[in-house]
Formats: C-alpha cells, structure tokens, sequence
C-alpha cells in the first residue's frame, strides 16, 4: 500500500522532502505536481497540504527524519512519481534527484 509507512503527523516533513528535491528554485516544472501531490496527501494522508507553497527541506534532513528504509522507500517513489509527469526533465531537477 502506498505511503502505509507514513503517519499523518511526519506527512509534512514528507512533503516538505518532496518539494526540496522536486521543486525547483522558480516553482514546479508543471502546475500537475503539486496538484497531483497534494490529491496523494489528501486522499492517503488525510492531509491538506499547499506543495506550491509549503517549506521544503533538503534531502539529508530528510535521511534524519525518516531512518527507517521503508520510509525513505516511500518518498523514493514520491519522487519518481513527481518526476515522471515532467518531460523532458530539467537538468536542475536529475541534478536534485540524484543527490
């Protein structure tokens, strides 16, 4: 199941790691991720969470927040998730992801 290892108390962290690696200095690559993202969280989460303007963190804060692997599985697939709705990808973003 998707996100099962996710409580709806880290969801904001999880987002806010989502929106480091994936949004890029001047905003999403497209006005889908963020909407998309924010369906997931609400639907699975039962969270309302705004991924255009929420804070982000960067991806080693993140390796801090979410040690268990299966965490970091979860924002992995977030990520490419993300990712996959842009084409063809910037080369801000490979940089970003593959960090």
């Amino acid at each position: 199941m998707f996100l099962a290892h996710t409580s709806i108390e880290q969801a904001e962290q999880l987002a806010a790691a989502v929106a480091g690696a994936a949004r890029m200095a001047d905003g999403w690559c497209t006005d889908f991720q963020p909407y998309f993202l924010g369906l997931i969280f609400r639907e699975l989460l039962g969270v309302e969470i705004d991924f255009k303007t929420i804070r982000s963190i960067r991806v080693d804060e993140a390796a801090v927040i979410f040690p268990d692997h299966l965490q970091r599985k979860e924002l992995i697939e977030l990520l490419v998730l993300t990712e996959v709705m842009v084409n063809p990808i910037p080369p801000q973003l490979e940089r970003s992801l593959e960090n």
